[in-house]
Protein backbone atom coordinates (compact mmCIF):
# COMPACT_ATOMS: atom_id res chain seq x y z
CA UNK A 1 0.00 0.00 0.00
CA UNK A 2 2.96 2.51 1.16
CA UNK A 3 5.33 1.06 -1.79
CA UNK A 4 2.69 2.01 -4.29
CA UNK A 5 2.52 -1.86 -5.35
CA UNK A 6 -1.03 -3.42 -4.78
CA UNK A 7 -1.66 -6.74 -5.71
CA UNK A 8 -4.99 -8.43 -5.96
CA UNK A 9 -4.77 -11.77 -3.39
CA UNK A 10 -5.68 -14.19 -6.38
CA UNK A 11 -2.31 -13.15 -7.95
CA UNK A 12 -0.31 -13.28 -5.04
CA UNK A 13 2.64 -15.78 -5.13
CA UNK A 14 0.74 -19.11 -4.81
CA UNK A 15 3.67 -20.15 -2.38
CA UNK A 16 2.53 -18.06 0.04
CA UNK A 17 -0.65 -19.99 0.59
CA UNK A 18 -0.97 -23.23 3.47
CA UNK A 19 -4.53 -23.59 2.07
CA UNK A 20 -4.98 -23.64 -1.50
CA UNK A 21 -8.42 -22.86 -1.41
CA UNK A 22 -8.63 -19.83 1.26
CA UNK A 23 -9.92 -16.82 -0.44
CA UNK A 24 -7.07 -14.38 1.45
CA UNK A 25 -3.79 -16.01 1.53
CA UNK A 26 -2.36 -16.20 5.50
CA UNK A 27 0.35 -13.94 4.79
CA UNK A 28 -1.61 -11.54 4.07
CA UNK A 29 -2.93 -11.23 7.29
CA UNK A 30 0.39 -10.59 9.03
CA UNK A 31 0.23 -7.11 6.60
CA UNK A 32 -0.39 -3.83 8.58
CA UNK A 33 -1.37 -2.08 6.03
CA UNK A 34 -4.00 -4.53 4.89
CA UNK A 35 -5.26 -3.83 8.52
CA UNK A 36 -5.08 -0.26 8.23
CA UNK A 37 -6.71 0.15 5.08
CA UNK A 38 -9.38 -2.27 6.39
CA UNK A 39 -9.82 -0.14 9.56
CA UNK A 40 -10.06 3.21 7.57
CA UNK A 41 -12.60 2.13 4.92
CA UNK A 42 -14.97 0.78 7.74
CA UNK A 43 -14.58 3.48 10.37
CA UNK A 44 -15.36 6.29 7.63
CA UNK A 45 -18.81 4.15 6.61
CA UNK A 46 -19.69 3.83 10.40
CA UNK A 47 -18.90 7.08 11.70
CA UNK A 48 -19.58 9.90 8.91
CA UNK A 49 -22.30 12.08 9.73
CA UNK A 50 -24.85 10.08 7.82
CA UNK A 51 -24.75 7.28 9.25
CA UNK A 52 -24.49 8.29 12.74
CA UNK A 53 -28.03 10.64 12.22
CA UNK A 54 -29.58 7.11 11.04
CA UNK A 55 -28.31 5.25 13.58
CA UNK A 56 -29.56 7.88 16.05
CA UNK A 57 -33.12 7.97 14.15
CA UNK A 58 -33.77 4.49 13.91
CA UNK A 59 -32.77 4.17 17.96
CA UNK A 60 -35.26 6.41 18.79
CA UNK A 61 -38.27 4.96 16.54
CA UNK A 62 -37.37 1.82 18.11
CA UNK A 63 -37.25 2.97 21.95
CA UNK A 64 -40.32 5.42 21.30
CA UNK A 65 -42.20 2.47 19.26
CA UNK A 66 -41.48 -0.69 22.59
CA UNK A 67 -42.44 2.00 25.18
CA UNK A 68 -46.00 2.75 23.19
CA UNK A 69 -45.12 6.24 23.12
CA UNK A 70 -44.95 6.72 19.17
CA UNK A 71 -47.99 8.45 17.86
CA UNK A 72 -48.76 9.46 14.25
CA UNK A 73 -48.15 12.90 14.64
CA UNK A 74 -44.59 12.38 16.53
CA UNK A 75 -43.32 10.00 13.95
CA UNK A 76 -44.68 12.23 10.92
CA UNK A 77 -42.41 14.97 12.49
CA UNK A 78 -39.15 12.74 13.38
CA UNK A 79 -39.28 11.15 9.30
CA UNK A 80 -40.20 15.25 8.47
CA UNK A 81 -37.14 16.11 10.31
CA UNK A 82 -34.85 13.02 9.11
CA UNK A 83 -35.71 13.71 5.32
CA UNK A 84 -35.00 17.74 6.17
CA UNK A 85 -31.41 16.72 7.43
CA UNK A 86 -30.88 13.96 4.32
CA UNK A 87 -32.07 16.81 1.82
CA UNK A 88 -29.11 19.22 3.50
CA UNK A 89 -26.39 16.24 3.24
CA UNK A 90 -26.77 14.53 0.18
CA UNK A 91 -24.74 11.35 -0.43
CA UNK A 92 -22.75 12.99 -3.18
CA UNK A 93 -20.87 15.17 -0.23
CA UNK A 94 -19.84 11.64 1.43
CA UNK A 95 -18.91 9.21 -1.11
CA UNK A 96 -17.69 9.53 -4.92
CA UNK A 97 -19.64 9.26 -7.48
CA UNK A 98 -18.62 6.40 -10.46
CA UNK A 99 -18.22 9.79 -12.65
CA UNK A 100 -15.88 10.83 -10.32
CA UNK A 101 -13.86 7.77 -10.06
CA UNK A 102 -13.98 7.38 -14.00
CA UNK A 103 -12.24 11.23 -14.03
CA UNK A 104 -9.45 10.07 -11.85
Amino acid sequence: MFSGVVIEFAKMNPLLRINKTADIPEFCHLIPSRWLVEGLVVSSVRHNLISRKQKAYSKSRKELISTGRMTADLSLSMARDYQRFLDSHPESRYQKSNEQHLGE
